[in-house]
């Protein structure tokens, strides 16, 4: 999402204390200005090239138009409160240590919720290993009240096109690296129980 993006601007807030380095080597990366929060200034303000300032009730016009023009916002450990500030056409990832934040204060195109990291490390948070197609369909089909059908590989790829290579897989995701890293153990449902909560 943010390597395909034109322009990626960064919101940062209080989330970001002690992580100044990882915050301007993402920014480098991505070669994105970082506008701070009020909250955030502090944290992020000093020896930083990317700084375009503040934005919100007391901020800067370089602020405000590093976010309403920008292709992709990334916000980072920040639940800034002001709506009129925020872009209307711009995809916005938010990245909070508290899940709760997520959305709270503008629509989001991907939330993401993390207490601890290592630096430099990837994760990967699914829940359930090895949950096959065929029983995500199955509820998927229960919720919309239509039958799920087993195809050939031939009536699959008929049906399909290019999606039949990951229409036919049971991708067997693991995220044992990242609870061992995280001491991380998921909570809550289950995704066939969470789809069948869920409504299309």
């Amino acid at each position: 999402m943010l390597n395909k993006a034109k322009s990626v601007t960064i919101l940062g807030g209080a989330g970001c204390a002690g992580a100044h380095d990882e915050l301007m080597e993402v920014a480098k990366t991505l070669k994105s200005p970082i506008v701070s929060a009020l909250r955030g200034r502090e944290h992020i303000q000093y020896e930083n090239p990317y700084d375009v300032g503040l934005t919100g009730l007391i901020g800067f016009s370089s602020g405000y138009h590093a976010i309403k023009e920008c292709d992709t916002l990334l916000m980072l450990g920040t639940d800034f409160p002001y709506t009129q500030f925020y872009s209307e056409k711009s995809t916005i990832v938010q990245v909070d240590r508290r899940g709760e934040n997520l959305g709270r204060r503008t629509r989001l195109d991907l939330g993401l919720a993390l207490e601890k990291h290592q630096t430099g490390a990837k994760y990967h948070a699914v829940a359930e290993e090895g949950v096959p197609m065929r029983d995500i369909a199955e509820a998927i089909g229960r919720d919309l009240k239509i039958p799920v059908v087993s195809l050939s590989l031939d009536e699959a790829a008929a049906h399909f096109g290019w999606l039949t290579l990951f229409a036919g897989s049971d991708l067997a995701a693991s995220s044992e690296k990242t609870r061992k890293k995280l001491g991380w153990n998921p909570t809550g449902p289950g995704l066939i129980s969470d789809l069948d909560q869920a409504k299309f």
